[in-house]
């Protein structure tokens, strides 16, 4: 999962597509987007004023919510990924960041503080601040059980002035999920986000809803600080957060987008993402959902006719949004449901929003709310095509590990005695929860690779140490847990989506036992290559030829035994995803070098509309969807440092493009190639014609030379 994250209150690009086309992508790099935009809202009284300050408010494009001004009031990030460039060394006691926020958590933290002080001209006028200050921690893994989920934690504190507290505090999380194709093309996204469901699922599994009969629950009792046992056989497994998953969902109604010539072909939408709050305890969840349209008599959400004041459509203004965050209802599913009624010309699948809520409670000044919440992904959602027909199995899976990471069910994480709730039923114990101590981990995999890439003439060079090889995983029992590691994979992928990337090499130790067993799997030994510098071991991975100016993905993931080792029964081997350290990378020669040839060349030339070069992976090779803006064309054999510049035959300027090799190697394209979308400097597409070009050195030298378009 691909998730945009900021320091004002809500996560996705809200339409904003400069530097992501997508909100959430999922999987990642599918060029699938699952969501237009998601934010907080907080909602108190103060005196007997009712007060809700909104990290983003869709229908009103209100925002609330704002970081300070300074430097240092940016998002900071961190890994504990010694391959990351943000890696956090645990032995660094005096990095600023560990001094006021902990170790890092995950392989990807994101740490953001802001306030709803805030005034004009920034938040709307008639905003009236509650006086709150969020620090906003963001976790994710790119581990198998992991990778499907993000986790955030919020710290909510009162930092009124007048010392007041807020009562009756709730706090909701607003998703506005348009399932569109992750394109920068608005007329697609926008009819492909008129068609989306949502709904809320409350067990991972509808068949296992009751425990066993005879099963003896034991709950901890803080006052006599012991357990307490009651026979549950035949009752709902509410206690068990791992099975009473709580999770509002939203998809596309059919997983379809629309047909050209709205949408070219841009794929297929066959995924779910929901929100599951996993602190506190669920007790006191609202779930809400609506319409939110101009027209009144279109603009409408599930009402609760027992209740005059519930909101039926887009709440406005705080009075409405803090009665609908309030209210305990749980609306019924949008469709599926046959006790939902709409009001005439009302369509039942439509561009939805909803609010997921608790509270309340009481926020003294200087005091903290603490809200835990996953943000999660489900693949294979559609089976068919019928409405109705979805499958929830992996959303199911992957909100209940999302608890289990935040808290590890039977670990106690705070030494104090106690390491959770659990069962015993024909004798057998299972830990339902953990002991409230948030633990944000589970069995990784061993260390990512720190891969570098090199690129030579229609070669492609993989290099990576040994760091990978030697770690403790606590999750395994001696002497395995410090002898954990296996081997590594090579993969290539022409699209950097996860499911894309095609095994090379596999290297592992020869490590079985040569006196009783027959090896079936793995021992095929590490890689013959390697550079030894400095006492320091290099594995060298060489992979060609091929065909240069076509862009690629590279990863080298490591691997691990499971547990037991070479069987796996209790723990899976564990491998590190592709994506953990994948690099793209431009097969081509050395610039200013061409098979013996000093002069800069165009390819292909002439072009031709005719020919179909999204086929042949030289257009849209990513799979993105084709459009005006991916046609290409190459400037090869250019020197380090230029400048191309492009002429019609009447000698006007059509373009100016600027090569640097250095910049395109760091971003993983060719360092002696440049290319061109056949898009003017006026943002057009340019016409059929001979067109002209000049290449030019820092130090003056020029040349120049033509290519031919063909529409």
């Amino acid at each position: 999962m691909k998730l945009v994250i900021t320091n004002w209150g809500f996560f996705g690009n809200s339409g904003e597509v400069d530097q992501y086309v997508w909100s959430c992508e999922f999987p990642a790099n599918s060029h699938q987007d699952y969501l237009f935009q998601g934010a907080m809202w907080i909602g108190g009284v103060i005196d007997d004023d009712t007060l809700v300050t909104v990290g983003a408010d869709g229908w009103l494009l209100e925002n609330e919510m704002f970081p300070g001004n300074t430097d240092n009031d940016t998002i900071m990030e961190r890994s504990i990924n010694a391959a990351s460039q943000y890696y956090w060394d645990p032995a660094d006691s005096s990095d600023p960041l560990f001094l006021k926020y902990g170790p890092a958590i995950s392989e990807q933290d994101f740490i953001a503080v802001y306030t709803d002080t805030i005034g004009a001209p920034f938040a709307p006028p008639d905003h009236r601040p509650l006086g709150l200050k969020i620090t906003q921690q963001t976790y994710c893994w790119s581990y198998d059980y992991a990778q499907d989920f993000i986790l955030m934690k919020f710290w909510i504190e009162n930092i009124r002035g007048d010392m007041k507290t807020i009562k009756d505090v709730f706090i909701g999380l607003y998703i506005d999920g348009d399932c569109t194709p992750a394109i920068n093309d608005y007329a697609c996204t926008w009819w492909s986000a008129q068609d989306d469901i949502t709904g809320f699922k409350a067990w991972k599994d509808e068949s296992d809803t009751l425990w066993a009969p005879g099963t003896i629950l034991y709950l901890w009792n803080e006052q006599t600080q012991s357990y307490d046992s009651t026979d549950v056989g035949g009752t709902p497994k509410y206690q068990s957060p791992s099975d009473y998953i709580t999770v509002a969902w939203l998809a596309d109604a059919d997983g379809h987008h629309p047909a050209e010539p709205v949408c070219p072909e841009v794929g297929y939408s066959a995924s779910v993402t929901g929100t599951r709050v996993v602190y506190p305890p669920p007790e006191e969840i609202s779930y809400n959902w609506y319409i939110s349209d101009s027209d009144d008599a279109l603009d409408w959400g599930p009402h609760h006719t027992e209740d005059p004041s519930d909101v039926d459509g887009t709440p406005m203004g705080d009075i409405a949004k803090y009665r609908i965050m309030s209210n305990g209802y749980f609306d019924p599913d949008q469709i599926c449901d046959s006790t939902l009624i709409y009001p005439p010309n009302v369509d039942s699948i439509n561009d939805t929003r909803y609010l997921l809520s608790f509270g309340p409670n009481d926020l003294p000044a200087g005091d903290t709310l603490v809200m835990i919440l996953a943000y999660v992904g489900g693949q294979r959602f559609h089976s068919t095509d019928e409405l109705c027909d979805y499958n929830f199995n992996d959303l199911a899976i992957n909100a209940s590990w999302a608890y289990r990471v935040y808290d590890n069910p039977g670990t106690d994480t705070d030494g104090d005695g106690y390491a959770g709730d659990f069962t015993i039923v024909s004798g057998e114990t299972l830990y339902i929860s953990g002991d409230g101590v948030p633990d944000f981990e589970g069995p990784p995999p061993p260390p990512s690779p720190m891969l570098t890439v090199e690129t030579e003439d229609q070669k492609v060079i993989l290099k990576w140490g040994q760091h990978s090889e030697v770690y403790e995983n606590k999750f395994i029992p001696a002497p395995y847990d410090t002898d954990y590691f296996e081997g590594y994979r090579v993969y290539r992928s022409e699209t950097g989506r996860l499911g894309d990337f095609t095994l090379l090499a596999e290297f592992d130790r020869i490590d079985f036992d040569t006196s009783g067993t027959v090896p079936l799997f793995w021992n095929r030994g590490m890689p013959d290559s390697i550079e030894v510098e400095g006492g320091e071991t290099t594995y060298v991975h060489l992979d060609g030829p091929m065909l240069n100016y076509y862009p690629r993905f590279y990863a080298v993931t490591a691997f691990d035994k499971g547990f037991p080792p070479g069987y796996g029964d209790v723990l899976a081997s564990l491998e590190t995803s592709p994506l953990s350290n994948y690099k793209k990378v431009t097969p081509s020669p050395e610039p200013g070098q061409f098979a013996g040839k000093n002069k800069v060349q165009v390819v292909p030339n002439p072009y031709r509309i005719d020919e179909d070069y999204a086929g042949m992976k030289w257009e849209d090779w990513e799979g993105a969807g084709w459009s005006e803006h991916t046609r290409r064309i190459d400037f090869i054999n250019l020197p380090p440092d230029c400048t191309i510049r492009i002429y019609s035959l009447n000698g006007d300027l059509v373009r100016t493009l600027k090569h640097k090799a250095s910049t395109n190697l760091a971003s993983g394209r060719a360092a002696s190639a440049e290319s061109w979308n056949l898009i003017s400097r006026d943002v057009e597409a340019i016409v059929s014609g001979l067109y002209l070009f000049s290449v030019e050195e820092p130090n003056g030298r020029t040349q120049v030379g033509k290519f031919l378009i063909l529409k």
